[in-house]
Parts: structure tokens; sequence; C-alpha cells
């Protein structure tokens, strides 16, 4: 396509943009310009990526489409193992890359903690592509908080949320390693023997259905949120 045909594109989308044109379909075109943004920028050396400024004014309109809420706006971090960023290209430091989406992995879930609550999480997690590194970015950012309230989905016939308990167990181990796995599973027993002495059952410690934390049970998710 010519420059300026591409440039009376972009301006248009820009008008659509502002007058709120797209309805129901925004968030598909909002994904579709983020995904040839960021494609774009991971390849700028490459002879058919368009030219950075070319780039940039459809960064702005992406942006301005981008849903409010966080567990639609931060699912395509969780779309596949390697997400394209755009302003940091693996190819030149894959290290430098991993953390950076190891970072914003992280970020984007205290997002959706801190709006939506711990239970939209656990949707989220379960729509997604990559549900083992939602609960390692909830890892990063809760520390020891979930620890009793995700042990029993090792044990749950849902595969996304045993990788989401392992995600966040394996997290946990490579941060604090040994003394923090020994330390847990003595709490653990001493738990079991607690519940036992006082009279309660030996069953799991958060029975199968049951609210995280006193919240209402978690509802399996009717539709996706990764998009």
């Amino acid at each position: 396509m010519p420059r300026d045909a591409r440039e009376k594109a972009t301006q248009r989308l820009s008008e659509l943009a502002v007058a709120s044109t797209f309805g129901g379909t925004q968030e598909v075109v909002w994904k579709g310009l983020r995904d040839f943004v960021s494609y774009h920028r991971e390849y700028s050396d490459a002879q058919w990526a368009l030219p950075p400024e070319e780039v940039d004014r459809l960064a702005v309109v992406a942006d301005g489409l981008a849903p409010s809420s966080p567990s639609h706006r931060h699912g395509w971090l969780f779309d596949e193992g390697m997400v394209t960023l755009g302003d940091i290209q693996r190819r030149d430091d894959f290290e430098e890359y991993e953390a950076a989406v190891a970072a914003r992995r992280a970020d984007a879930v205290a997002d959706i903690l801190s709006e939506e609550g711990i239970e939209s999480l656990l949707r989220f997690a379960a729509a997604c592509a990559v549900p083992g590194q939602v609960g390692a970015s909830l890892a990063r950012n809760s520390s020891g908080l979930y620890e009793l309230d995700l042990l029993p989905l090792l044990g749950s016939e849902e595969r996304s949320e045993v990788d989401l308990a392992f995600g966040y167990f394996g997290q946990r181990f490579r941060v604090e390693g040994w003394p923090w796995l020994d330390q847990f599973l003595s709490s653990i027993k001493e738990r079991s023997l607690s519940r036992r002495r006082t009279g309660f059952s030996s069953g799991p410690l958060r029975p199968r259905g049951a609210g995280f934390r006193g919240r209402p049970a978690l509802n399996r998710p009717q539709a996706p949120v990764c998009s």
C-alpha cells in the first residue's frame, strides 16, 4: 500500500476511534492494531516494516481503543509463552526480554487483583493459554498470601487450575528454595493435626468449590477473557 494511502487509513482509524464507532468490535480492532504495531516494532529492521513514525501513529490509535477492564486489556500477555512486546526485541537480548515479560505479567496480575479481585483472576487464568504463567505472576505479587487457597487446586480435575497452582508454587520454590518448602509442608502438617484435635475432619484444607478466604465460590468462566 502506498504511503499516502496508509496515512489516510491511519487518519480514518483515528477519527473512528474518537467517535467510538467500532461498538462491539472495538476490542477486536484494538487487538489487531496492538499486534500489528508490536510486530512491526519487533522487526523494525526488516525491509517490509513500516517506518517508525507511522507505527507510532497507529500505536496512539490502538491505545485509545484499549479495553477498560484489566482482564481484557492484559489478556494478550498470556496468549502464548513468548509474546511479542515490540519495544524490547527478543532477538537482541533474550534475557532482557524474559525479564521484561515477567515484570509486565506481574504488573498485569497486580492490576487485575486490585481492580477485579482473586475470583476474576482465576477465571482469567482458566481462559488463558498459559495459566501457569498467571500463577507464577501471582506468586511474584502476593508472596505466600494465597498458598493455602491454591494448594487444593493441585488435585483439581481442571487442567487450568492445576497449571495455575503449579506455576504459583513453582515460582515460590524458585525464589525461596528448600527452607520455604520445608516450612510450608510443616505448617500443613501442623494445621491438619490441629483440625483433627479439634474434631474437624481430615479432608482438604479448602473444600472443593469453597470460596477464597470467605468469599463466594468460584464460578466457572462462561466466556474467555484472554484475547
